[in-house]
């Protein structure tokens, strides 16, 4: 045999090499693709090809199937949920029950404070000299045996005063500014210098340190002056959201004039306060604590020689939004003075709420500074 036909023969056993290689290859190929499919979507039986689900597979199926459970009973509808907290009722009543909101002063000499724990929202902003100020929403219904020190109004605190309807409005004397608002846009007003005897004062506290009310005397009003209602423009989305389990943001501080810290109890999936470097409790030694608490920078500054405050309180600004564990870093927006605050994330969608008791933690963006890890 010549050499040129061996040369001829022997290339041409490579190239058969070569081409069965391929084909085993391309069968590999396509086993895989088969097995991936009957993993994923499948799993094994008998008839294929004698593989049976393994105890991890089994558990990883299962977490799944889990995790699609709780998506999908996390996104059923209450039909009857309260507007302001998420909080499922048992009927119509409970959606609608009206408001009444107090204005609650947070000054060192006016500690404990009282009631403020049953609050359903709460803001908290500033007021003169940098001493925070509540103001909190209670529905008309509960059964509150005290609340205070009720302090004066300032005019931001009636622009989210208008977010909720015509809640009945408790506060004791305002600002120049507040008080002509208060006039003029027909607030339900439960002002202690015109209607003292929805108010009491406490002989074992020093003015203005010692003002109150409570569910009792705020029903009183509400039997006589009508109830309020809640707007209906109100229209957050709630949903039950799980408890974090892993790089879980336990602790917020917020440094802004008054310096304090929330700090996550995953237990109770809630927001325990701190203030003044220890629990921040009520009369009744309980801590207050929040569902959720959102952070919402805003423009403020000091408008005359008081030293009261303008800030704003529509357009939009940068939020942090606190719940089950995590932070949602976005944005605030409000379109007008009289219209409601709404929450949104990176993407444009808007922040579901956890259902609970909401705080509101209003932070100048210049001044303030909130710090979570």
């Amino acid at each position: 045999m010549s050499m040129a036909k061996k040369k001829k023969r022997k290339h041409k056993k490579q190239k058969d090499i070569v081409f069965f290689i391929q084909c085993g290859a391309f069968l590999l190929c396509v086993l895989s693709v088969f097995l991936a499919y009957k993993v994923l979507f499948h799993s094994f039986s008998l008839s294929d090809l004698s593989f049976k689900k393994t105890p991890k597979l089994l558990q990883q199926i299962s977490g799944v199937q889990s995790m699609e459970q709780e998506q999908k009973d996390n996104s059923e509808v209450c039909e009857f949920r309260h507007v302001t907290t998420g909080v499922c009722g048992s009927g119509e009543e409970d959606v609608t029950e009206p408001l009444v909101a107090v204005i609650v002063e947070n000054h060192k000499d006016a500690q404990p404070l009282s009631g403020i724990v049953q609050a359903d929202i709460v803001y908290e902003a500033p007021a003169e000299g940098g001493i925070p100020r509540f103001l909190a929403f209670f529905r008309e219904n509960t059964l509150v045996e005290k609340v205070g020190p009720v302090r004066s109004a300032r005019p931001y605190f009636l622009d989210w005063l208008g977010e909720y309807g015509t809640p009945l409005f408790f506060h004791v004397g305002g600002s120049p500014e507040s008080l002509r608002r208060i006039a003029q846009e027909g607030v339900r007003d439960m002002d202690e210098f015109s209607r003292s005897w929805y108010f009491w004062r406490s002989t074992k506290r020093h003015a203005p340190h010692n003002t109150y009310t409570s569910g009792k005397l705020w029903k009183g009003a509400g039997e006589k002056y009508g109830n309020g209602s809640v707007s209906s423009k109100k229209r957050w989305t709630f949903e039950t959201l799980p408890v974090c389990e892993h790089d879980c943001v336990t602790m917020i501080d917020v440094d802004y004039f008054y310096k304090h810290e929330w700090w996550y109890e995953s237990e109770e999936n809630r927001y325990l306060r701190n203030q003044f470097r220890r629990p921040h409790v009520d009369e009744n030694g309980e801590q207050i604590s929040a569902s959720t608490v959102i952070v919402q920078y805003v423009d403020a500054r000091v408008i005359d020689s008081v030293g009261r405050l303008a800030i704003g309180t529509s357009g939009s600004g940068a939020a942090l939004v606190f719940q089950g564990g995590r932070v949602t870093e976005g944005v605030w927006k409000k379109d007008e003075t009289n219209g409601i605050t709404e929450w949104f994330d990176d993407y444009g969608e808007h922040i579901p709420l956890h259902p609970g008791n909401i705080w509101i933690e209003i932070v100048s963006r210049t001044d303030g500074k909130v710090v979570y890890k």
